[in-house]
């Protein structure tokens, strides 16, 4: 599958940490963290799993698998685990081709994500997620951030694994 024009920013490393441009074959994980990205009544994933805001910032975080391992994911989950002011447990690891991400369109048939190496000293496998820009000149329906993010969701569930080494068997 073609993705369509890359973002500005997929076009040059925007961190000396990340060890390459994300590229379009790789498999990018989202870590869901219970209770902050889950449903409390459902137990499904959430919408503050995916937010809106985080989109809108181009700072909803991912890690790559091919720039990751095993011990690194680990020591990610655990400083996610112990940050913040609420206590979190990890509850799953949603899996997705970068490409795939990429292909997500809306009515405009324009890419509606970008997704950006933005690696750092500790973590050089992280990444963003973002909504891609549209053009001024593009007429679009208010509401196509809410049905963009619920086409990432839905991609998301499609593959979900329990632990670090499901994902890396």
């Amino acid at each position: 599958m073609m993705c369509d024009e890359p973002c500005p920013k997929e076009l040059s490393r925007q961190s000396e940490h990340s060890p390459s441009l994300v590229k379009d074959e790789e498999d990018v994980l989202r870590l869901i963290f219970n209770p902050t990205h889950l449903d409390s009544k459902t137990g499904e994933i959430s919408n503050a799993a995916f937010s809106k805001t985080e989109l809108e910032e181009n700072r909803l975080s991912v890690t790559r698998k091919e720039c990751g391992s095993r011990d690194s994911v680990r020591q990610n989950i655990t400083k996610i685990e112990k940050g913040g002011q609420k206590p979190k447990t990890l509850e799953k690891i949603l899996s997705v081709k970068c490409c795939d991400i990429r292909a997500i369109d809306e009515e405009t048939k324009m890419r509606a994500f970008c997704v950006i190496d933005d690696g750092t000293e500790e973590n050089p496998a992280h990444a963003h997620i973002g909504f891609a820009a549209t053009p001024q000149n593009v007429s679009v329906a208010p509401n196509w951030k809410t049905s963009a993010r619920g086409n990432l969701l839905r991609l998301f569930r499609e593959k979900a694994f329990a632990t670090v080494e499901e994902v890396f068997s």
